[in-house]
């Protein structure tokens, strides 16, 4: 299911001087049969990265996240986002990872997903745990908001470093709290 990955270019990079925990936000772009989708990667404090996809069309859509393509192509998507991720390992080996496995929405049918351990956090959990797995991060997951932390175990402290993850992202997604 995770085994073949797009190849995916680096568009752009905005840099957030002066905010509290956003450093920057680089965008990539890969594209599958049907759509052309973005990954935007955000630096926060304490060297974590937080992935987030989409597709490019839905760019100004509010729900950009909880839509579905209905291309079937998750497995290969999230292959993608490994890949990403291992690159940026490359550049900081001491790099931490965040997700939120985003509830669907799909106005045709008029369904939306609860927000606890949604389809797409499951299917995460998975990727994350059995391609990554323990050996260099340790994982924190919150099902009834459906996040997934991987702290890198290079850190001397890693509950400190999720204690901060905590505080940083309570402070800039109340609504998960």
């Amino acid at each position: 299911m995770f085994d073949h990955s797009y190849p995916f270019t680096k568009h752009f990079t905005n840099k957030f001087q002066g905010a509290q925990y956003l450093k920057e936000r680089t965008t990539y772009i890969f594209k599958t049969q049907k759509e052309k989708y973005h990954i935007e990667v955000e630096e926060y404090l304490f060297n974590i990265y937080v992935l987030k996809f989409f597709p490019a069309r839905l760019k100004k859509h509010p729900r950009k996240f909880n839509v579905l393509t209905g291309e079937n192509k998750m497995g290969k998507i999230v292959a993608t986002c490994i890949q990403l991720i291992l690159q940026i390992l490359k550049k900081n080996p001491i790099a931490s990872f965040g997700f939120l496995g985003s509830h669907t929405f799909d106005p045709k049918r008029s369904y939306e997903e609860s927000k606890d351990c949604t389809k797409r956090f499951k299917i995460y959990r998975y990727a994350v745990y059995n391609l990554i797995g323990e050996a260099y991060f340790s994982h924190f997951m919150e099902e009834k908001n459906s996040t997934y932390l991987l702290v890198n175990n290079k850190h001397e402290d890693i509950d400190l470093i999720k204690e901060q993850a905590n505080i940083m992202f309570d402070a800039i997604f109340p609504s998960l709290s």
